[in-house]
């Protein structure tokens, strides 16, 4: 049987790599230690098993669990609404 279902609604933490913030992700960051690499482009994060690259554009979300990830601007926008 075919059932619907609802993502659970929950707060995140994130912000959005412009390209010229890198002391504000390293800030928000800062407990991880996880940024290798400025690109000057991109950032290469160590947040993830897959080591990923945080592109112009992208957010860097710290999720519920206190893990960081990286999320496309159009996945992140559609599953998250900002908290005023």
């Amino acid at each position: 049987m075919i059932k619907i279902y609802r993502k659970r609604p929950f707060e995140v933490e994130a912000i959005q790599y412009d390209g010229e913030n890198v002391d504000d992700v390293i800030k928000f960051c800062k407990d991880e230690r996880e940024i290798e690499l400025y690109l000057g482009w991109a950032l290469k994060l160590n947040i993830t098993v897959n080591n990923e690259t945080v592109f112009k554009g992208d957010y860097v979300v710290k999720d519920e669990m206190g893990k960081f990830r990286v999320c496309k601007p159009d996945v992140f926008l559609s599953t998250y609404e900002e908290i005023e």
